[in-house]
């Protein structure tokens, strides 16, 4: 054999070894994923009875807002600049930072404002600023073009009918 033979044998020789070796380290890191399954987790979770019909056949737990009718012929309108907090389980709407209620020609205007849907009562009143210590945010009232103000009102839609405290 002459030495291109023997130079040749051995850059084959040299492929072939590279190429095990990067086969072996395929395998090596590969078979790890593809060798082992998981297992079944040993955890077993309880199902959840939140959504579950109640023994009489009535979902307690869902209230429908397209499904629902009120008993006031017109719409009470309302919005809050902080938050406002729906309370369906007392079917209550608490309106916190500048609230307003607009019920028919009747405006309350307040710092917080509770509305009872199932009374169909409102009762509104202003804050103490925590910087300042004032009172702020009075309760304005107003119906028909009068202007109230007070330290707290509470109306009821029912009996039309105005509390004014000062």
């Amino acid at each position: 054999m002459d030495k291109t033979n023997i130079k040749n044998l051995q850059a084959v020789k040299n492929q072939i070894v590279l190429f095990q070796r990067k086969f072996l380290i395929c395998v090596l890191l590969c078979t790890p994923f593809l060798g082992f399954s998981q297992t079944n987790d040993s955890i077993t979770l309880k199902q959840d009875t939140i959504g579950l019909i109640d023994s009489l056949g009535n979902d307690s737990l869902v209230f429908s807002i397209l499904n629902h009718k009120s008993s006031l012929e017109i719409p009470v309108e309302y919005e809050a600049l902080d938050s406002i907090v729906l309370d369906m389980k007392s079917k209550k709407a608490r309106l916190y930072g500048s609230a307003v209620v607009v019920y028919e020609d009747i405006t309350l205007k307040a710092d917080y404002i509770e509305v009872n849907f199932e009374s169909k009562d409102v009762f509104a009143r202003g804050v103490i600023s925590d910087s300042s210590g004032k009172y702020i945010g009075r309760p304005e009232f107003a119906d028909a073009g009068k202007v109230y103000e007070a330290d707290t009102i509470s109306y009821s839609a029912e009996v039309e009918f105005v509390v004014i405290s000062s």
